[in-house]
């Protein structure tokens, strides 16, 4: 059996028993990766975003998705995603459907609690030899049953901090023999302090405890410069460590981009992973409650 597909067949069985969002690393960008409670706080904001892990392994992954989120004048709001996720000869997609209600507790602090529901469905390209070991039944046994799953989550935020909760795969679905989607916890924090008229640092965690998996810490700061553009840092302890950025573009859009390179044993066989977004605010004037805004 090829060195290629002994590490695919890793990722594939690592997706398999883990199961955590295919668009975790994207949470700088887009929150409701992690929270179904952010549902509605961009109000109005159209989202794409393309992440390439571990540049130069061949069947790494890939994610694909795209996102809208509005929020009505009551404030009710919620989020439509569609997501492609690739690993190796497997590839997982997607439709999630987020709601939140955006409750007022105080003349500048919201109370969000927010639902999503997943569907999902995973197929296996088993003519490509690259990855597939023609003598290996178990490669056709594989099935590919539709997966449905729901995420739980609720925030506490005003204009420049937030702090939320959020458990995903509340429903446990059976991927493959006894194979389950893990259930994901997440803890989410953060705070932004004006350093000047013009300048703002933006400071966030995020901490995911999952099924049989070690626990994830993310910390990330980030200079921002009159909402026009940012550059910032984020690290995860013996995981990853990387530089973002966002710019305002015309026309109410802006561009993301994240590096990341890698602080485990993976760095001995890719440095670099990449991420990049672009946002449209197809209605940025009707905003109706304040968001923190995280890194949008």
């Amino acid at each position: 059996m090829r060195l290629s597909y002994t590490i695919i067949a890793s990722l594939i069985c690592t997706l398999l028993m883990g199961q955590q969002s295919p668009t975790m690393d994207n949470y700088l960008f887009n929150p409701i990766a992690i929270s179904p409670a952010t549902a509605g706080q961009q109000v109005a904001n159209f989202q794409t975003i393309y992440d390439a892990q571990w540049v130069g392994i061949k069947g790494a992954p890939r994610t694909a998705a795209a996102f809208y989120d509005h929020q009505t004048p009551t404030r009710f709001g919620f989020n439509i995603g569609m997501i492609q996720d690739k690993v190796g000869p497997m590839v997982t997609q997607s439709l999630g459907i987020s709601t939140a209600y955006h409750l007022q507790v105080s003349d500048r602090v919201y109370l969000s609690t927010g639902i999503r529901y997943t569907l999902a469905q995973t197929s296996v390209d088993i003519l490509d030899e690259f990855y597939v070991d023609k003598i290996d039944q178990s490669i056709y046994d594989i099935a590919t049953p539709w997966l449905q799953n729901v995420d739980l989550s609720t925030n506490l935020y005003g204009d420049d901090w937030f702090l939320g909760l959020a458990v995903k795969n509340v429903v446990k679905s059976e991927i493959y023999l006894n194979n389950y989607t893990a259930r994901v916890w997440h803890m989410l924090a953060g705070k932004s302090f004006d350093l000047n008229e013009k300048y703002t640092l933006k400071t966030s965690m995020l901490l995911n405890v999952s099924e049989n998996s070690p626990v994830d810490v993310n910390l990330h700061g980030y200079v921002e410069y009159q909402e026009k553009y940012g550059l910032g840092l984020n690290i995860s302890p013996y995981d990853e460590i990387g530089l973002f950025y966002m710019v305002e573009l015309p026309e109410d859009m802006r561009l993301f981009y994240q590096y990341n390179y890698p602080l485990s044993d993976l760095i001995f066989i890719t440095q670099q992973s990449h991420v990049l977004g672009l946002g449209v605010d197809l209605s940025a004037k009707s905003k109706s409650v304040v968001s923190p805004k995280y890194f949008l």
